[in-house]
């Protein structure tokens, strides 16, 4: 039996542990009066981070069980270094979930192991791939809609969140001899007008509502729009004899782009051109998504008739191998390149840049959330150079911001989703945005009660 701390009986409440006034490291720890729920245990991907990463503000062997939005890595990237501190309860997450998890916290743990520690302590990395293997263990699968009972007095039930693969809002109901009460855990929210996945369900009715807020006071350009200037950016480089690169998310980002450019040379909008999907990880996603293919919109399924065609052309060509990629790179060929990751900072799309950065007939589309300090950010700010991997570089190719194939729910989503809430009554807290994002999303549902529509805090605790 474990050694833990008593838990007061004050009936349930949330204390939110990341992802405030930021965007990364998702984690919330609900106690139900009898027990500890910890929903999403995501990876603080903010600079400087490994301190955070890896002290928990509680003890891990204190926790019944983790409930799962989804596998991006801001919000399950730390479940391993949880379980190496001492965690080994239940993992409940989607079906497709589960499958995500597996690539991307093995790719999670290489990554750990080529990086060098930010403070002196006692290891240099927060987990290896043992710990994952651990991890992957704990993992339990529980479809969307069908409820989970995590402890004995809590009930959760996973709703399709439309924002990638397996992607769940959480909806959570208490009874503890008092009156019932209820808490919906959006984790990241998706699009209601890009039809890629499965549309986002109605938020339930509840007490509570802790809602991301990443693109709180900011509106997506229209699929329409979007694709009209992402078609003319990518024909103008390719017509100067240029290469377009673009850094992309391996979960599923680099999948909805390889869709998005295929549409648009079918219906001649573009010229066929060489499509390159450099990233392993992205590849080996894509195989997953092939065996979930009932989670994407019926669009999809009209074009894609069987898994063996989703994303497959003779113009489109997976690069597993990294002389295939150094090769790619070196090739002064017109072609569409994309590559993790999706802010820069990492993986195959720096050596790319390496060869375009300085040439005027190249261009770079950005089309992920660029954090604060992030290379991406930094190709954005206006200036002749730009510095990565280890030097100055002339700033000579053209850099191009698409927001529109954000996978998340913009201003107008949001307030769609949140206001039919406000209006009878639910509590809200903003989590998972920058300051201003949350402040403008604040402001648009203020109903004029000032303890309605708050920004979380670190630390603070939420009677539900």
């Amino acid at each position: 039996m474990k050694n833990r701390k008593a838990i007061p009986d004050k009936g349930p409440t949330l204390t939110t542990w990341g992802a405030t006034r930021a965007v990364s490291g998702s984690m919330h720890m609900l106690a139900t009066g009898k027990h500890q729920i910890l929903l999403d245990c995501g990876l603080n991907l903010e600079p400087n981070s490994q301190r955070r990463n890896d002290e928990f503000p509680f003890d891990p062997r204190d926790i019944d069980a983790v409930v799962l939005s989804h596998a991006h890595l801001d919000h399950s990237g730390n479940l391993p270094t949880l379980v190496k501190h001492g965690f080994h309860g239940p993992i409940y997450c989607t079906p497709a979930t589960q499958s995500l998890l597996f690539p991307l916290l093995v790719d999670s743990a290489k990554v750990q192991t080529r990086k060098i520690s930010t403070y002196q302590g006692d290891n240099s990395v927060l987990y290896n791939e043992y710990d994952v293997h651990q991890t992957l263990k704990l993992l339990k699968s529980i479809p969307y809609d069908c409820p989970l009972t995590p402890v004995d007095d809590a009930q959760c039930t996973f709703h399709d969140a439309g924002h990638v693969l397996g992607s769940a809002l959480i909806h959570v109901q208490f009874s503890n001899g008092t009156r019932d009460r209820s808490l919906t855990f959006t984790g990241d929210l998706g699009r209601l007008s890009f039809p890629f996945l499965k549309p986002v369900s109605a938020l339930p009715e509840s007490d509570l509502i802790v809602s991301e807020a990443t693109y709180g006071g900011r509106f997506h350009d229209n699929q329409p729009s979007l694709e009209s200037k992402f078609a003319s950016v990518v024909q103008r480089t390719i017509e100067q004899g240029g290469k377009v690169l673009i850094p992309a998310f391996s979960l599923g980002r680099v999948q909805l782009i390889v869709h998005t450019l295929m549409k648009l040379i079918r219906q001649g909008k573009l010229d066929k051109v060489p499509i390159y999907v450099d990233s392993p990880l992205a590849i080996e996603i894509l195989q997953i998504m092939k065996e979930h293919l009932d989670l994407f919109a019926s669009n999809i399924s009209d074009v894609w008739n069987t898994k063996e065609e989703f994303l497959q052309a003779d113009n489109v060509h997976y690069v597993l191998e990294a002389n295939e990629s150094t090769a790619l790179a070196e090739d002064g060929q017109p072609c569409i390149i994309v590559a993790s990751s999706g802010m820069g900072e990492g993986g195959r799309i720096i050596n790319h840049m390496k060869h375009a950065i300085d040439d005027s007939r190249c261009t770079i589309i950005l089309v992920s959330h660029q954090s604060s300090g992030s290379l991406g950010s930094r190709l954005l700010q206006p200036g002749p150079t730009v510095r990565f991997a280890g030097r100055e570089w002339n700033k000579w190719a053209e850099v191009v911001q698409l927001q529109g194939f954000s996978g998340h729910a913009d201003q107008g989503d949001l307030m769609q989703l949140l206001l039919p809430h406000v209006e009878t009554g639910s509590r809200i807290k903003l989590v998972h945005g920058e300051e201003t994002s949350m402040l403008a999303l604040q402001y648009a549902l203020n109903s004029g009660d000032s303890s309605q529509i708050q920004i979380a805090e670190t630390g603070e605790c939420a009677i539900i």
